[in-house]
């Protein structure tokens, strides 16, 4: 299962972000939570604060688990799934010492919240490859803003940077983020890269100027579909 391609596709190649907190508003309320408590009110012990705020933590971490999170690699699920349920359980054991007063637990478990929240936020952001990461951001600034150069010698230049990063990209091996089934599928991924790669060179050798520019857009458009395929 390669990952998916249309000339539709290519009409947004901006770089950016695939996934930010912001897509997910139940985790983002919980981490804006979460912080509120190992601020000031933590250094501060602030016991009024850190007590008043369990209600709403408990009431964000129920959001939470209805929160519905999928992804086509079954690690980056699995792993949030652990972590979510592991800041759940603190938040309870949280709730309870509020409910008790006990101002030490209290602070000592806003400490471990925080933690335990930062890693549920990253097992729900993209998986980082660096060199693939390098590869995309130079197709970008090569090709990827419109209106495409017209100068040769520009698009040449551009397109050696690519195939540099092209080839540190074919030689790297996939995060361990990534499930075993995904990871068998990449050597026919970078197949793709590297063909299209090519036929962008014989197009721009023919001065084939306008195949050049659909080459070099669709091959920004599987940049972004590889993300979206495979790390997010």
């Amino acid at each position: 299962m390669l990952s998916s391609f249309s000339l539709s596709n290519a009409k947004d190649t901006s770089i950016r972000p695939l996934v930010t907190l912001a897509a997910y508003p139940s985790m983002l309320k919980m981490r804006n939570l979460v912080d509120s408590l190992s601020g000031a009110h933590v250094l501060r012990k602030d016991y009024k604060t850190l007590l008043k705020t369990a209600p709403a933590l408990s009431i964000a971490s129920t959001e939470l688990l209805e929160m519905t999170y999928s992804s086509h690699n079954t690690k980056k699920v699995e792993s949030y799934r652990s972590h979510r349920d592991e800041l759940g359980r603190l938040v309870v054991e949280y709730v309870s010492a509020a409910g008790k007063f006990d101002s030490a637990a209290v602070l000592e478990l806003a400490s471990r919240l925080r933690m335990q929240c930062d890693s549920v936020v990253v097992s729900l952001l993209p998986v980082s490859w660096r060199s693939f990461d390098h590869l995309r951001v130079t197709v970008f600034e090569a090709f990827g803003q419109p209106p495409i150069a017209d100068d040769q010698s520009v698009l040449a230049t551009g397109l050696a940077r690519v195939k540099k990063r092209l080839n540190s990209f074919v030689k790297s091996s996939p995060p361990l983020q990534i499930s075993k089934s995904l990871a068998d599928l990449i050597p026919a991924e970078k197949r793709v890269f590297t063909s299209l790669v090519a036929k962008m060179t014989l197009s721009l050798g023919a001065k084939d100027l306008p195949k050049f520019k659909l080459q070099a857009t669709e091959l920004n458009a599987r940049m972004m579909n590889f993300s979206l395929s495979y790390l997010q």
